[in-house]
């Protein structure tokens, strides 16, 4: 695709978002509502269009909202979400939140299921987001938890380049090393997102991986990348 075409598959896929944001009860990274607020967050950037940052903020307070009252939904994501504050912090989208992150701390340390992989509340996400954090003034994350993903990391048995990559950052942060690298969120989510695709009809709609978030994602960075 030139650039005019994947601009207006970007708007295309905008204007599905905005329409089916209200259809999804998962606030997740993966599959639901984090990843629409990563979307419009850049997409306003790339465009310069108030009306994306100004949509991307109401879904950003209805995320908090279910924070504040402990949303069963919520806590089903709680990784996912804690990593989606961070990319938004990290990026400079939002203004840091004390009170918000160390509550996001806190349910992470008591609700993750380090028991399973997966990168919405599971052991790949609560990595992620400790090595996240660990670059924060306000981290409050305990050292025990950090303790507890680095004995399940090392416990997978599988060669992985994810999961060395994972064990040897959080490896540095156990032993206090400042060497460790902040992980580059939308590189890790959309490394097997291809953007060839002119239907958009066939594609599931929040998916980070094969559906129009990580699409729209995948094709900003590829424009901003070339220029």
């Amino acid at each position: 695709m030139n650039r005019q075409e994947q601009e207006t598959l970007l708007h295309r896929i905008s204007k599905r978002l905005m329409l089916n944001s209200d259809f999804t009860d998962d606030l997740g990274l993966e599959h639901g509502k984090s990843g629409v607020i990563i979307f419009f967050y850049n997409y306003f950037r790339f465009t310069g269009l108030s009306v994306y940052e100004d949509f991307a903020d109401e879904l950003l307070d209805e995320m908090q909202n279910c924070i504040k009252n402990c949303n069963s939904d919520f806590r089903k994501s709680i990784c996912g979400i804690g990593l989606c504050f961070e990319y938004l912090i990290h990026n400079r989208f939002i203004e840091a939140e004390n009170e918000v992150m160390e509550e996001l701390d806190t349910y992470i340390t008591k609700r993750v299921d380090i028991k399973n992989k997966g990168m919405d509340n599971g052991l790949t996400g609560a990595v992620y987001y400790a090595i996240s954090r660990s670059f924060a003034d306000n981290c409050s994350l305990e050292k025990e938890f950090i303790a507890n993903l680095h004995k399940q990391l090392f416990g997978l048995q599988e060669n992985d380049p994810e999961i060395n990559f994972l064990k040897e950052q959080l490896s540095r942060i156990m032993i206090n090393s400042k060497t460790f690298e902040y992980p580059d969120l939308l590189h890790i989510l959309l490394k097997n997102v291809t953007c060839t695709e002119h239907s958009l009809y066939g594609l599931p709609v929040y998916s980070l991986e094969n559906g129009l978030t990580g699409t729209g994602l995948k094709i900003i960075r590829d424009i901003t990348n070339n220029g």
